[in-house]
C-alpha cells in the first residue's frame, strides 16, 4: 500500500528516551549521547521542522515573507500615526515610509516571477529596526479587527487618539 510505505518512510516522532517510547514535538530530538535536545524555533512566516538535520528551515518564498512583512506594517499606514512616529522621532516615520516603499515595490516584482523558496535567490528584504518594530508592538496596530474598526467609525478613531495620546503622555 502506498500510504504505509509514505508513513514509514517518513521520520518518526517516537523516540526510546531513556527506557521509554517518547513522542518527540518539532524542535525535539535525541543526540549521538542519548541526550534530549530542544531546539528553540526561529522566526519565520513559513517555519517548519526538519526532523532529518534536527533543524528549523523557512519554507516560505521571498514573496510570502515580503507580503506578511507588509501585512504586519500595514496597519500603522495612516495619518495619525504616521505623525506621532514623527512626534517621536522623525527618523522613524521616514525609515517606515521608506520600508513600506520598498516593500510595495518587492511585492510587484515578486508577484510576476516568484515561485521559487527562500534559499534560492537572496534579495535583500528591508528589516524594521528594533524602535519602529518596538512602536509597532505598542500600538498592535495589526490587528484586523482594530483597523478595520479605526478605519471605518471616526468615533473611534478620535477615542484611540486620546487614549493614545494620554498613554504617550503617561510615564
Amino acid at each position: 500500500m502506498p500510504c504505509s510505505t509514505a508513513l514509514s518512510a517518513a521520520p518518526s516522532s517516537e523516540k526510546e528516551y531513556q527506557g521509554d517510547i517518547i513522542t518527540l514535538s518539532e524542535g525535539q530530538y535525541i543526540d549521538e549521547k542519548g541526550v534530549l535536545q530542544t531546539v528553540p524555533k526561529i522566526e519565520g512566516v513559513k517555519v517548519e521542522w526538519n526532523w532529518e538535520t534536527h533543524e528549523w528551515e523557512e519554507k516560505a518564498t521571498n514573496l510570502e515573507i515580503v507580503q506578511a512583512q507588509y501585512k504586519d506594517y500595514e496597519g500603522m499606514d495612516t495619518p495619525s500615526t504616521l505623525e506621532e512616529m514623527k512626534q517621536q522621532d522623525p527618523a522613524l516615520a521616514t525609515e517606515y515610509l521608506n520600508m513600506m516603499i520598498e516593500l510595495r515595490g518587492l511585492i510587484y516584482t515578486l508577484s510576476a516571477s516568484e515561485t521559487q523558496a527562500v534559499g534560492y535567490a537572496i534579495l535583500p528584504i528591508p528589516q524594521p529596526s528594533e524602535k519602529l518594530k518596538e512602536f509597532k508592538n505598542k500600538f498592535k496596530l495589526n490587528n484586523p479587527i482594530i483597523i478595520r474598526m479605526l478605519t471605518e467609525n471616526k468615533k473611534y478613531l478620535y477615542l484611540f487618539n486620546i487614549l493614545i495620546n494620554k498613554f504617550i503622555k503617561s510615564p
